[in-house]
């Protein structure tokens, strides 16, 4: 029955910003059809975070209404409703059942008539379907379970009860009610709930539960709040709301709640129901993980569900008793403190199985196509054991089961019991494969389980309902079939493979070991706690089985078990004997039985049954004598005649007793020699048995006789001792130059304690186990057997080379053996050490006595690495050191093959530090050492001293190995020690010219940096280190100094071009012959110190050899020289004050005042370097004597170079010349001084300034060509 009749739609809790277009598209998302207005235009009405849409049809609106609160739209949940509020929505469905609505009177009594119908129909189908009236709070767990959460919240089922009102408060923190919700409740067969796996709701009506405790629940969700109100009067109470328009204060805002007045009758089981809440109840929701039950008068319980990985669930269970519980239903005080009462937790492993859903099941079940599969699901409880639920999504009742059981069961109306229907049935019949999948997966890979899972598994007596016997009956075929018993070993295996385990007596017999050998059976793990009595029933109903004498007594007639019992001590066969003397005489065994077992051990190893022929027991008190010597002696093991459980055992049996001094001594010794070889080993090992009766001297009196590998018998004197009596197989040694005890007296399976045992005896014997040392009769000790072990003929040479390895190694091992032969007066040993069979890594044999060989050992391997001999073959130290084999390495032995090693440079590193260690000893012969042998490695080379540094520019020394950066760990040696420079020398830097001097020209270009750099170097060492003359030979005799012209020539082969105006060298004549060291002008002072040291000329100090003006356009310019002349006081002013120092360098300044200014068309100079001459123009010239000063200049432009020639003249700036000679008149010219702050000259500088009086050689008169005014005779330029 639809009750939706509005064509309109509410949507709230829109965001903010929300537009008409995204209503619109949200419209057309969900198929709505909004309708348009007369002007086409969609009625949307947008207010206050709400819409209100007009649509054209009904069409689609039930749908959109139960998608309320799960559509999302800008981080907001919306809710749907056709009303514009909540209490409209709760008028509209009290419309629809014709409440409140004025209809006429036949319509109405139509109405009255359905009312009381369906309200009767209601009443019976809940009290049938909820006998129980506490069944309502596991519909609303359910429903609460089905409900929808935020991403953000844990959902979570609160029962609050208050016992005083009475009153139950059901709270939930879903995301609430919306318009479909409440129409779903407020009908009789609606529901909201999808038809799918996990969803518990099959009727549609489980909330009418409640009104089995409360005739009056009250709903307040969002912004719904109703209450149903069923009395006598009113039977539309199940489905007809009231709005509520005032909310109890104890109301939880944001929530779901559901407020149940209690009825007075129902309270007691309601308040026994809530208390008993117990942890399985979580097992199976899929949403609710919290649920949390509170009496307001202080009683609380809190169950928390946490999934952990692979189905293992803890359900956590806290019970707090408390005075006061915090928001209570009837009550507003503040709550009190609680203590807690109790914490439990319980985990349960779940394994389920999918079940797809063929057409008859779905059928059977009724369901939806929607619906293909089902599940069942087993939940294992991890620890304590006890009966467990069955659920149907909630719980049902026990079954006795102790695992719980959840599958879709269809219930009974009364929901308590599970009808047998084919779709129950089905799922039945799943659960053993459950089981059997949780048996795979879990019980036998999980330490939780793997020895306790026995008490899960069901029994008939536990399960009374025939409905599951077929499940237990089932399960307990599978693990039959499994191998799901755990055994001793740590194996499953099937319970028909195991034994319970044997009695105290027959543990130590019996090992778990033994029995899985022989018959490939176990004895169950001790870890199977078998103090429980459930346990022990389902191992024997499995199959399990019980050990007993009878199973001891197969064991024996196995004839798999024949090498076991071979293999036992004798300490085992004594026991075993104890037993079966008590299993006969409790008469649960008889004689015969075990006459033909073979099993009793014999001294010889073997095992022989009583039947077979007779048997012995040595007895001490010769109460008994040996028989049978013409065969093998078949005598029991001598441990057994101190053992009185065995002997009493032979006894039963009747076995006779010899003394073994009398089977050797009369028996024995005097037939060794016509004994076939299997009597006389076995003969062999009787004595070696008894050796104390009779002692080794007596034996080797009487002729005692062994057996070699060449099946001969040789006096144990002349023999050696093989493995396994042997720690080292010499039999690889003396390759059959010796004779060697045969191996057959030790049986192949004998264990190493008694193969020592024969060691000892044979070595009492007179048996040798590397070399024949025999004692002489004078003392010491020699070997008559030697030379065929050291220097065998015939052998090819590589056979000869294994041999004598192995020798070494053998040598090494038996040393504890040989070294007593090795003191005082003793040929064996000289003659050890005189013979060549040493094998040296140059593949020769060597001599111990010449002591030329090194045992490869990790210290001399490191630090000789192959300049050695080495002895090629294993050895222990204290063996070499006996042979002279040198195991140590000395500094003299380093030096010694320190030159000619070649070895990478962690090596060297090794024997550095080894020096350097010891250093402190042995430092004078290792300095003197590397100072005359080149023995510093680097790169591949080796080097001296004084040609390598600890440190320096690896661009700059490419050819001196720089120490710190190959051995950075090893300063202290190399530069303490050795005296290794810790920077380059000057020494260094010319090696690295002399390299670069070999390179072609055409790359010189790219280096010239770097050579530069080096040349600042040589510089820096000339001025600090203080060279001696042998170190500055090669700079000042070889070519290392780098041309303008990319060639290296000697120092006295170059100028140093230092900017001066003979740079335009030759006037375009060849000037090939003339280079310049290239180093730029800037640069010269980084080297100043080589030219000094080299003398090399700078060009702006070269003088003239030759020169002058030209004489055909020579001229005396008087005016300019009046205007020197006039200038001169002040020059010599500005001299004293700004250049003090140039200012005392003139001589006579008076001739200053008398100087003559000269000008010529051609000033040129003549220069010459080596064998090249060449003319240079030149601006000016000075001509300056000591009586006299003459001025020469251009023609052309005198004004440019006057001023340079006076600057030189008078050490002043040319600019400052010419602010001079633009001076107007000597007032000018002395303001301008003084604004430079030059003074007026001393008087005692006056005084020096006046000329000598000399009338034959007055001042010239300018103009004219006076005396004074002649141009000098020498027109020279050169001083």
């Amino acid at each position: 029955m639809s009750r939706v009749i509005s064509t309109a739609i509410y949507i709230g809790n829109l965001p903010p910003q929300t537009e008409v277009e995204d209503v619109l598209n949200l419209c057309e998302t969900e198929g709505l059809v909004v309708h348009k207005g007369p002007k086409g235009k969609e009625e949307v009405h947008l207010q206050g975070g709400r819409a209100m849409v007009v649509l054209d049809t009904a069409e689609g609106i039930s749908s959109i209404l139960t998608k309320s609160g799960q559509v999302i739209l800008g981080g907001k949940r919306l809710t749907f409703s056709t009303a514009d509020s909540a209490k409209a929505v709760v008028k509209n469905i009290r419309a629809s059942w014709g409440i409140e609505v004025e209809v006429d009177a036949k319509v109405q009594q139509i109405l009255q008539k359905y009312r009381a119908s369906l309200s009767e129909s209601l009443r019976l189908l809940s009290e049938e379907l909820y006998s129980t009236s506490t069944h309502f709070l596991l519909e609303l767990l359910q429903n609460a379970d089905d409900n929808s959460y935020e991403a953000e919240v844990t959902p979570t089922f609160e029962l609050r009860l208050d016992l005083q009102a009475p009153l139950l408060q059901v709270v939930n923190n879903e995301v609430g009610f919306s318009e479909a919700n409440v129409y779903a409740i407020c009908d009789s067969g609606q529901s909201t709930k999808a038809k799918k796996v996990g969803f518990i709701g099959e009727k549609g009506i489980g909330f009418k539960s409640v009104f089995a405790v409360s005739s009056t629940p009250m709903i307040v969700s969002n912004e719904y709040r109703f209450q149903f109100r069923l009395t006598s009067e009113d039977p539309m109470g199940y489905v007809v709301p009231h709005w509520v328009e005032e909310v109890p204060v104890y109301v939880q805002p944001h929530t779901t709640n559901i407020i149940l007045p209690l009825k007075s009758k129902v309270l007691p089981l309601v308040k026994q129901t809530l208390q008993s809440i117990e942890h399985p109840i979580l097992l199976f929701l899929k949403n609710i993980r919290i649920l949390k039950v509170s009496f307001v008068q202080g009683f609380s319980i809190l169950m928390t569900r946490k999934d952990g990985e692979e189905g293992l669930v803890e359900i956590i269970r806290e019970v707090r008793n408390e005075r006061a519980t915090p928001a209570s239903p009837s009550t507003t005080e503040p709550p009190a403190p609680g203590t807690a009462v109790s914490l439990t937790s319980q985990q349960y492993k779940k394994v389920e199985k999918e079940l797809p859903l063929t057409p008859a099941m779905q059928k059977e079940r009724g369901s939806s196509s929607v619906l293909t599969h089902t599940r069942v699901t087993l939940a294992f409880p991890v620890g304590a054991v006890r009966p467990q639920l069955v659920f149907a999504f909630l719980p049902v009742r026990e079954y006795g089961f102790k695992f719980v059981i959840q599958a879709d069961f269809k219930l009974s109306t009364t929901r308590t019991d599970i009808p047998c229907t084919d779709w129950n049935l089905w799922l039945r019949d799943a659960i053993p494969d459950v089981f059997e999948i949780a048996l795979k997966n879990h019980f036998t890979t999980s330490p939780q389980f793997r020895t306790t899972f026995y008490e899960l598994v069901p029994l008939l007596e536990e399960v009374p309902d025939p409905f599951f016997h077929p499940v237990v009956q089932r399960i307990q075929a599978k693990l039959c079939a499994s191998p799901c018993v755990l055994t001793q070993s740590g194996q499953w295996l099937l319970p028909a493979k195991v034994f319970f385990a044997a009695p105290p007596e027959l543990t130590t017999l019996v090992p778990n070991e033994d029995l899985l050998q022989a018959f490939g059976m176990e004895f169950l793990s001790p870890e199977i706690d078998l103090t429980s009595r459930t346990t022990i029933g389902v191992l024997r109903a499995l199959g399990v089985q019980r050990f007993a004498a009878l199973n001891m007594v197969e064991i024996l007639e196995h004839p798999n078990y024949q090498a076991l019992l071979r293999a036992k001590p004798v300490e085992w066969h004594c026991e075993l004997y104890g037993c079966l003397s008590h299993y006969i005489s409790r008469r649960e065994l008889q004689v015969p039985r075990l006459q033909n077992i073979s099993f009793l051990l014999l001294q010889t190893g073997k095992l022989a049954s009583p039947a077979s022929r007779p048997l012995y027991l040595t007895d001490p008190d010769n109460s008994e004598h040996a028989s049978g010597i013409d065969e093998e002696l078949p005598i029991l093991h001598r441990s057994f005649c101190g053992n009185p459980a065995a002997q009493l055992f032979f006894r039963l049996l009747g076995i006779a007793a010899a003394h073994p001094q009398t089977i050797i001594l009369q028996h024995i010794l005097p037939r060794v020699r016509g004994m076939p070889t299997d009597r006389l080993i076995s003969v062999t090992r009787y004595i070696k048995d008894h050796e104390a009766v009779v002692a080794c001297e007596v034996l080797s009196e009487r002729g005692f006789l062994l057996l070699s590998t060449q099946n001969q018998l040789c006096k144990p004197s002349d023999m050696l001792l093989p493995t396994p009596y042997n720690s080292f197989p010499v039999e690889e040694v003396v390759l059959d130059r010796m004779p060697l005890v045969s191996r057959a007296y030790l049986p192949e399976d004998a264990p190493a304690e008694e193969a020592l045992q024969w060691r000892i005896f044979l070595l009492r014997l007179g048996c040798h186990l590397l070399f024949q040392v025999l004692r002489g009769n004078k003392g010491g000790f020699f070997s008559p057997s030697l030379p065929r072990i050291l220097e065998p003929t015939g052998l090819p040479p590589p056979v000869l080379l294994e041999m004598r390895v192995k020798l070494c190694a053998a040598m090494t091992a038996l040393w504890d053996h040989i070294a007593p032969y090795t003191l005082g007066r003793n040929a064996f040993w000289s003659a050890v050490c005189g013979h060549r069979w040493l094998p040296g890594s140059d593949g020769n044999f060597h001599r111990p006595v010449d002591g030329r060989l090194f045992l490869r050992t990790k210290c001399t391997a490191e630090l000789l690495k192959d300049s050695v001999v080495y002895l090629e073959a294993e050895m222990g130290t204290f063996c070499a050191k006996a042979l002279g084999i040198k195991t140590e390495v000395t500094v003299d032995i380093v030096l010694d093959r320190l030159p000619a090693l070649k070895c990478p440079t962690d090596v060297y590193v090794e024997i550095y530090s080894f020096l350097h260690t010891n250093w402190s000893l042995s430092g004078t012969r290792i300095l003197e050492a590397f100072r005359k042998v080149k023995m510093i490695h680097c790169g591949g080379k080796q080097y001296g001293v004084t040609e390598v540094s600890w440190s320096g520019d690896p661009l700059l020394l490419r050819k001196t190995p720089l120490l710190g950066n190959v051995y950075p760990q090893l300063r202290a040696f190399f530069v303490d020690c050795l005296e290794v420079p810790a920077k380059p020398t000057l020494s260094h830097y010319i090696s690295e010219l002399e390299t670069y001097r070999l390179l072609p020209q055409s790359q010189l270009a790219v280096h010239k940096p770097i050579i530069m750099s080096i040349y600042f170097y040589i510089n820096r060492c000339i001025l600090i280190d203080e060279p001696t003359e042998e170190q500055l030979s090669p700079l000042l005799n070889q070519p290392l100094f780098l041309s303008n012209k990319d060639q290296w020539k000697r120092c006295k082969e170059l100028l140093i071009n230092d900017g001066a105006q003979h740079n335009a060298l030759g006037n375009g004549q060849d000037s090939s012959k003339i280079m310049f060291w290239d180093v730029p002008t800037n640069c010269l002072p980084k080297v100043q110190a080589i030219t000094l040291l080299c003398e090399m000329p700078h060009l702006s100090t070269l003088q003239p050899v030759g020169g002058g003006p030209d004489m055909n356009t020579l001229a005396h310019s008087p005016g300019l020289t009046a205007q020197v002349r006039g200038l001169v006081p002040f020059l010599l002013r500005y001299a004293y004050f700004e250049n003090y120092e140039h200012y005392v360098r003139l001589v006579n300044p008076w001739k200053y005042f008398r100087v003559n200014v000269w000008q010529s068309a051609s000033l040129v100079a003549n220069y010459q370097v080596n064998d090249y001459q060449w003319n240079s123009e030149l601006e000016y010239f000075l001509k300056d004597e000591a009586e006299e000063c003459h001025i020469f200049v251009g023609l052309v432009k005198p004004e440019r170079s006057l001023p340079k020639a006076l600057g030189e003249c008078f050490g002043a700036s040319p600019l400052t010349i010419q602010g001079m000679l633009a001076a107007q008149n000597t007032e000018a010219l002395h303001n301008m001084l003084v604004e430079l702050g030059v003074a007026e000259l001393p008087e005692s500088e006056q005084a020096h300034l006046k000329p000598p009086t000399d009338k034959e050689n007055p001042l010239p008169v300018i103009p004219g060509r006076e005396p004074g005014a002649e141009p000098p005779s020498n027109f020279s330029v050169v001083a």
